[in-house]
């Protein structure tokens, strides 16, 4: 898994915010590209109360596998209304894949108590086959309690 390290500074841009000093790379990954952008924009929609800063949301909250594009609220809202999942604990998400040039789809979940963890996976797969033909490489089952969320949702 990439993970990135260190963020200083945010400003408000048209399309979202943007961030000083991103990072410096990315964690256990030597040769990773460093980043020499004065300014680069995260796409992170947030709001400032009482001087903290609070991400909410994202302007762009699709993910593109070969070319295809995916918005991942409205799939993340069917699989919550179809499987066995609790309300708002899913994550459709991708990793990109430099060597073949796209993005491969994993979904992460918590399951209700006392699901068969194999149907679920199966009724994901079928979901996201059947309404989006959308095929993903990885679904990670996790219990309830394993995705933290903020107060807001986020």
């Amino acid at each position: 898994m990439i993970i990135p390290i260190v963020i200083f500074m945010i400003k408000r841009m048209a399309n979202g915010l943007a961030t000083c000093i991103v990072m410096e790379g990315y964690l256990n990954q030597t040769d990773a590209n460093t980043f020499t952008k004065e300014w680069i924009q995260t796409n992170d929609i947030g709001m400032i109360v009482n001087k903290e800063l609070y991400v909410i949301g994202r302007t762009n909250e699709w993910i593109n596998v070969a070319g295809v594009k995916y918005d991942c609220r409205s799939i993340e809202d069917k699989l919550n209304s179809e499987c066995d999942i609790y309300p708002g604990r899913v994550i459709l998400t991708s990793i990109h894949h430099k060597n073949i040039g796209t993005n491969t789809p994993i979904v992460l979940c918590e399951s209700k108590a006392g699901t068969n963890v194999n149907v679920l996976v199966q009724s994901i797969r079928n979901t996201l086959w059947s309404n989006y033909g959308l095929s993903v490489s990885k679904i990670i089952v996790k219990s309830k309690g394993f995705i933290v969320k903020t107060t807001s949702g986020k």
